[in-house]
């Protein structure tokens, strides 16, 4: 009996108001959620008529008998079970003299039949098969969902002659029913999980398997061309199991499949439908040359999930956020610096041979179709017309392979997709720092607001090598250039409280400002930099000539060290060890600093445009003053400035940019 197990727990917040309002008062209102839950158990049922199966033979008589054994088999496991018999010996042992037996019989391909059933033998059979000798461990049946009563019909059989010794024989078997682990879903797929070995994970969209490994870049990759869509999807895609802001309906989704070339949107499964202009091949069919699916071929307004299409009245965004990746996933970003070709420029995949030569042999098997249409989606926009974009090429069709890691293709075209794991800011780990090399980068994603940036391991330490845009309209890799008052929260935001960001630009006021620039990123005032956490007067004497563990002294040592900024959780602005740790000019390249200048408050002017950057760390000095480091274009050295005086470094209003830099927990 399937024995469903519910827990049911009511979470109520609040108080209830009774309000008595008369006529043309408005009556106060008060309104809170309660959350209702119902947690059902995962349960594997397995039930027999009987624990004992009986049958009896008779040497003269009756040589030969079964019995029947129905196991029934219960679960709302949805990957469902399956079952084995076991037991310490495959023989029955007479119960008075456990050195006479009846063995079981021998393998025989196609099985035995009552007629060839050989005597002083036992046996069975699974429902009307032939019988079989008995294997410890043996697999018997199963099911990959859930299931209500699902019978497996076993019959037990004995044959005798006189030779055998009268008495009972038994042998004690043991029903295993186990429930099918459940899959790892690609969209689940945490960072930590993905290493060097690849791992099968599973689409939980339309249940497509894929590989998926860390490769010697630092990001997970997808080791399979995406084939979502090469059967018709019954799921809408949404941004819990797709990389997408909008939903985009399953129904919709499958009107894209094998439309004409000139559609809009448009994604090819086949070479057998649509008005195809050149062969594709179908995308379950195996790729000799690298063992793997060829995977659908889609055109950018498909792979984007129908947000960058051509044509459109808008300009196209130099970097795609959404697309039809797993949620978790996204395009490689490509054009020089990008992922397809940082990945290139390893060793171990820096040839055609080496990309498209198959996993076992450490290849990563990239091909192509060897037309004049090759390549692979990247979320970069390239030069050409058409929304053109960045894509990874191969060529194998003129029979030397050839590669080129910034090739652009028209976003009407078709062309493969792989994604890779989308790792945030907020979910970089210890492990993830300990896995880069001195001077590797790799692109995090802010989950606040779906913003690129490169991050590198400068000298021990994974600084950010792009400035902080947080607050601007910029997504991907893209700096936006309005403020968008977004609201940061301590639950992704190095903030012990919300935030929320400053629309007005800078001035020479003492509250919080900011600036975007879509070619610099931010210039944040210093009140915006720390989340409005600390004051000015923080730095002052009373503060800091207070006792020792006083709530004043407190203050002040929060002031001379604030940890707070609205850098991305785990990540905060660099102190004065870490700045100094790269000044000078050995880590320049590494650190990629811009030369945007400041905003100085005094002239109301972005003040150093070519000259220098500049900017904030989390220190205090004297008894107003903040910490910063610039990088002169001059001297081209990264400089580090504490205790230089306030006219130096300038009062809060000054606007400088931000570079966040990992907190290790070790």
């Amino acid at each position: 009996m399937l024995k469903v197990m519910q827990k049911t727990n009511i979470v109520l917040a609040g108080i209830l108001f009774l309000v008595l309002a008369t006529l043309f008062i408005s009556a106060p209102t008060h309104a809170e959620k309660a959350k209702y839950q119902t947690e059902i158990e995962n349960v594997l049922q397995v039930s027999f008529p009987s624990n004992i199966i009986h049958v009896r033979v008779d040497p003269g008589t009756k040589p030969f008998d079964s019995a029947d054994f129905p196991v029934t088999v219960s679960t709302n496991n949805f990957t469902g079970y399956y079952m084995t018999i076991t037991s310490d010996t495959t023989d029955l042992l007479k119960t008075d003299n456990v050195l006479m037996t009846i063995p079981t019989l021998p393998e025989l391909e196609g099985g035995y039949t009552q007629d060839t059933f050989e005597v002083n033998k036992w046996g069975y059979k699974v429902g009307d098969g032939n019988y079989k000798p008995f294997v410890s461990g043996e697999r018997i049946a199963g099911a990959d969902t859930t299931i209500n009563g699902d019978v497996t019909n076993l019959n037990f059989a004995t044959k005798v002659n006189f030779d055998q010794d009268s008495g009972i024989y038994e042998n004690v078997l043991t029903f295993f029913a186990v429930a099918n682990p459940l899959p790892t879903f690609i969209q689940n797929l945490d960072s930590s999980l993905c290493t060097t070995t690849a791992m099968t994970v599973v689409d939980n969209r339309d249940n497509e398997e894929y590989i998926v490994q860390r490769l010697d870049d630092g990001n997970c990759w997808m080791m399979n061309n995406l084939r979502l869509g090469a059967n018709e999807i019954t799921t809408d895609l949404n941004k819990f199991n797709t990389n997408v802001l909008d939903t985009v309906a399953a129904e919709t989704f499958n009107s894209w499949r094998n439309r004409p070339l000139n559609a809009q949107t448009y994604f090819y499964v086949s070479n057998t439908e649509g008005e195809m202009i050149q062969t594709f091949p179908d995308s379950h069919n195996i790729d000799e040359n690298t063992n793997m699916p060829w995977g659908v071929a889609y055109n950018y307004c498909a792979a984007s999930a129908g947000t960058y299409c051509y044509p459109t009245s808008a300009e196209p965004p130099a970097s795609s956020t959404y697309d039809i990746c797993p949620a978790g996933w996204r395009l490689p970003t490509g054009g020089s610096g990008g992922e397809f070709e940082n990945l290139y420029n390893q060793p171990a995949y820096n040839s055609a041979e080496k990309m498209i030569a198959p996993i076992s042999e450490g290849g990563l098997a990239f091909h192509d179709h060897g037309t004049q249409w090759p390549g692979y989606w990247s979320s970069t926009l390239g030069q050409v017309a058409y929304d053109g974009r960045f894509m990874y090429a191969l060529d194998l069709g003129s029979g030397t392979p050839t590669i080129n890691p910034n090739a652009q293709a028209y976003a009407t075209w078709p062309s493969y997709m792989r994604c890779i794991l989308d790792p945030t800011m907020q979910g970089f780990s210890d492990a993830d720092a300990n896995r880069l090399a001195e001077g590797q980068s790799i692109i995090l994603t802010d989950s606040r607001d779906k913003q690129q940036y490169s991050v590198a391991k400068i000298n021990g330490n994974v600084w950010m090598t792009k400035n902080l845009a947080i607050g601007c309209d910029g997504v991907g890799g893209t700096y936006g250039s309005n403020a968008t008052g977004i609201t940061l929260d301590p639950s992704d935001t190095e903030l012990p409280n919300s935030f929320t960001m400053p629309t007005a630009a800078l001035a020479n006021i003492g509250e919080p400002r900011m600036q975007c620039s879509d070619t610099y990123g931010a210039w944040y005032n210093y009140y915006t930099a720390m989340g409005n956490t600390i004051q000015q007067s923080y730095g002052s004497g009373s503060y800091y000539n207070a006792a020792e563990g006083t709530p004043e002294h407190e203050l002040y040592k929060l002031w001379r060290a604030t940890p707070y900024s609205v850098c991305p959780a785990g990540w905060y602005m660099p102190g004065e060890d870490e700045v100094n740790s790269i000044a000078g000019a050995d880590y320049i390249e590494a650190f990629k600093p811009v030369l945007g200048g400041d905003y100085w408050p005094y002239t109301d002017t972005i003040d150093g445009t070519d000259l220098v950057g500049e900017w904030w760390s989390s220190v205090g000095f004297g008894s107003a003053n903040r910490g910063a480091f610039l990088y002169r274009a001059s001297s081209n050295e990264l400089e580090a400035y504490f205790y230089q005086g306030w006219g130096t470094v300038g009062p809060w209003a000054q606007g400088m940019y931000i570079r966040c830099i990992y907190r290790t927990n070790s």
